[in-house]
């Protein structure tokens, strides 16, 4: 299985909803497991983009399908 690197942006209605971010973390790495995709590192950033995550797929459809 191959690592991947994956850099996020907040939507509009994600920082609205800043506070709830620790459980909509919680809620996409479930989504990321059930779609066979390991998350295994989430950091909030500071800069260009405010998510950085290090997760672990089959293949790059998997990933970029997450």
């Amino acid at each position: 299985m191959a690592h991947y690197v994956l850099l996020s942006n907040f939507t509009d209605q994600g920082i609205r909803t800043i506070k709830d971010t620790q459980k909509r973390a919680e809620a996409f790495k479930e989504m990321a497991s059930k779609s066979g995709v390991k998350i295994h590192t989430l950091l909030w950033t500071l800069g260009k983009h405010d998510v950085v995550a290090v997760a672990e797929a089959e293949d790059d459809i998997a990933a970029t399908a997450l």
